[in-house]
């Protein structure tokens, strides 16, 4: 029979020091969460300026390299040449991205949401008849690259 190695924590001083200044610094993670908030916000306005960075469908979509559907021939023309606007299905001008917004900021998250009714039509897509289709154009949505930076921020949060 192997025999039985045991790590007891309390023998150390050090060792509980640190793990205590830890669970301290855990406590209030509201200051770590703003900046968390940050970088969710200005990689969604990327979203917008690259016309889509997303995989998967649905209430399934991740972080990828998908762009969104561009507009019908119709719009497209309308939008171009009537309008003067961007070609783009969504753009940084539109009040949908003005209107994200980070909300309940507190030490164990932060919510990013937008107040706009017609958000969700263009994040998942909506049939309003047989002949008029909204695709599916997520775009609260954030990247590994963010996530990575998410962890930059509460390591060092943590080595203060």
């Amino acid at each position: 029979m192997a025999d039985l190695i045991k790590l007891d924590f309390n023998t150390s001083p050090l060792l509980k020091a640190k793990l205590n200044l830890l669970v301290r610094k855990g406590k209030n993670l509201t200051q770590p969460m703003k900046e968390i908030g940050e970088i969710a916000e200005t990689s969604i306005r990327y979203n917008f300026e690259v016309g889509g960075r997303y995989s998967g469908s649905g209430e399934n979509v991740a972080g990828g390299s998908k762009k969104w559907d561009a507009l019908s021939v119709g719009y497209y023309d309308w939008k171009v040449n009537v309008k003067n606007s961007s070609p783009l299905p969504l753009t940084l001008d539109s009040g949908l991205v003005n209107s994200i917004q980070k909300t309940n900021i507190n030490s164990t998250g932060v919510d990013l949401s937008t107040s706009k009714e017609y958000a969700a039509a263009h994040h998942f897509g909506h049939e309003f008849t047989a002949n008029r289709i909204l695709p599916e154009r997520p775009f609260m949505v954030i990247q590994d690259d963010d996530i990575e930076d998410f962890f930059d921020v509460l390591r060092a949060h943590f080595q203060k």
